[in-house]
């Protein structure tokens, strides 16, 4: 995919820039939400990962980084998320664009 690793890059970037950085403040948030932007294709809002690999590069263990993908689907990143159990694969759908308000809620 063109571009690609340009995006994985400058997420894995601006992820160490923000090294101690409370995981519960907005920035935080924004940039796991950018490495998810990162790991999914341009034309889709849906993409799959193995969900280790995205708590690595986020530099979470993965009981926290799914509750960063809860604190994500709240402030309206994503619209959902799942993970297989058996697999590790996490599968999301982003929100799509024109869907967020402001605020950074999903309208209804």
């Amino acid at each position: 995919m063109p571009g690609r690793p340009d995006r994985l890059a400058a997420a894995d970037w601006a992820l160490r820039a923000a090294c101690g950085i409370r995981m519960d403040c907005a920035p935080f948030s924004q940039l796991i939400a950018m490495c998810i932007k990162a790991h999914t294709a341009p034309e889709s809002t849906h993409g799959t990962a193995e969900v280790d690999q995205l708590a690595r590069e986020c530099g979470l263990a993965a009981t926290d980084f799914t509750d960063a993908l809860d604190q994500l689907t709240a402030a309206g990143h994503i619209s959902s998320w799942s993970m297989q159990s058996a697999s590790g694969d996490l599968y999301w759908t982003l929100t799509e664009p024109g869907e967020r308000g402001c605020e950074g809620r999903t309208r209804r």
